[in-house]
């Protein structure tokens, strides 16, 4: 029996030569007419080229024009579909990132990478949420930058995969005016089953609430005929605490703002400050958002636990936590939070009562006292659903039933984050319920 022949070196190097040349003429002007041509000349046979259709094109080495006029289009034309859909990944990934910057507060590094893009973010915008099912996504998108021009960002979220947000300018100077509704109506219903909410205009810095209120409108949007909410302010607790809120957030958050990594490529105090807000913002979803395993946001956040000394799966040490990372704009000194007070006295005085009363003004009378004992209890399982119920004596649905009336009569999110539940928690703190009659 013959020995099975072996490659040579000289064959092995020649094999190389015509491959590197094969390549160097695909990525050359007018590629696919030079790799035809280069196949029909090398080739001492016939060049078959097979593809999906029924037929199959047959060139010898005199014949490469009938090879090209066969099969040449049909190869320009899967190049081209192949570089678009580079480029159309290129774009995402810039987008996103542009989005992730705004979010986490660097304004100027988005600015930065919206550059290589275009268009220039706007100094005042206004945040969109739009929602439909994770498979309308594609043609969702492209009517978003129909309706909302080419000075907005449109950008598939990285946490919500039936989500998309516009970043659009909030129309102030005349150049880029806000769609009008009739505008944002078509769009809704272009899509079916498209929800949208709208944010507030908001400085570039602002971003994170922008998005936030836009989210919260969103709530509220599924539950209107017309399918789309705008937000509906009504102030902000951290407005009203001043020097001394910082002043006891710098205090609750101390040991975590003094950390040092014991390895260079440990998270450091700041990442895991990111990690904790997008966590009490996002949940599991935290790690879609920060590009993290999931496995690494639970280390982090064992990390935090333990620097902070707080358990983290008690929903009243998540909303202080919650409220101390928005008293925070930058990272103070270790020692800067002398003299700071409890988080009790923080809310004993008249214009946080005030501002708890106008967030829970919207429930009605005749169902008021049920529905915050309804949230209340579900707080003090720590939003476990199946123990609040149970107390409550309903069931799990019915608990969910009247959580989403709550999220629908207050216009703010509740049962998916970024949620108004710590603002309401830190409300059902300081309200008095009068004593019934």
């Amino acid at each position: 029996m013959p020995s099975r022949p072996t490659r040579t070196n000289t064959s092995r190097h020649d094999e190389d030569d015509h491959l590197r040349l094969l390549c160097q003429e695909a990525t050359g002007p007018d590629g696919v007419r030079r790799v035809l041509e280069l196949l029909a000349r090398r080739f001492t046979g016939e060049v078959v080229l097979a593809g999906p259709g029924e037929g199959q094109a047959v060139a010898v080495p005199s014949d490469t024009g009938r090879l090209l006029h066969l099969v040449g289009g049909e190869l320009a034309e899967d190049v081209a579909r192949v570089r678009a859909g580079h480029l159309d990944a290129a774009d995402a990934t810039v987008r996103e990132a542009v989005l992730h910057l705004l979010m986490v507060g660097d304004v100027s590094g988005a600015r930065r990478t919206a550059a290589v893009l275009r268009p220039e973010l706007p100094d005042l915008a206004r945040v969109h949420v739009i929602e439909n099912a994770p498979d309308s996504r594609a043609r969702l998108s492209p009517r978003c930058r129909e309706v909302f021009g080419e000075a907005a960002w449109v950008v598939p979220c990285p946490v919500y995969s039936g989500h998309v947000i516009v970043i659009a300018p909030a129309g102030g100077d005349g150049r880029h005016p806000a769609p009008a509704t009739r505008l944002i109506r078509e769009l809704v219903e272009a899509v079916p089953g498209t929800r949208m909410g709208i944010g507030l205009p908001v400085a570039l810095r602002d971003i994170p609430i922008g998005y936030k209120q836009a989210f919260h409108a969103l709530s509220v949007a599924r539950h209107r005929s017309e399918r789309y909410a705008r937000f509906s302010p009504r102030g902000e607790l951290g407005e009203l605490l001043g020097h001394a809120g910082r002043a006891w957030a710098a205090s609750t958050l101390a040991p975590l703002l003094a950390y040092r990594p014991a390895r260079p490529r440990d998270p450091d105090a700041f990442e895991l400050l990111a990690t904790l807000l997008s966590w009490l913002e996002f949940g599991a979803r935290a790690a879609s958002q920060l590009k993290i395993h999931r496995n690494t946001l639970s280390s982090r956040l064992h990390r935090v636990g333990a620097e902070l000394d707080r358990d983290l799966t008690r929903f009243a040490v998540q909303a202080e936590l919650h409220l101390a990372l928005q008293l925070i704009d930058e990272r103070p000194h270790p020692g800067a939070a002398a003299g700071a007070i409890g988080v009790d006295e923080l809310f004993d005085r008249p214009e946080v009562r005030r501002w708890a009363e106008t967030l829970l003004s919207p429930l009605p009378d005749a169902t008021r006292r049920t529905l915050l004992t309804t949230v209340r209890t579900w707080f003090r399982h720590d939003l476990g659903t199946t123990a609040a119920a149970a107390e409550l004596g309903i069931s799990a649905h019915g608990l969910r039933k009247r959580l989403a009336r709550v999220e629908e009569l207050l216009g703010r999110a509740l049962l998916v984050g970024p949620s108004a539940r710590y603002d309401l928690h830190h409300a059902l703190r300081v309200h008095v319920e009068p004593a019934r009659a």
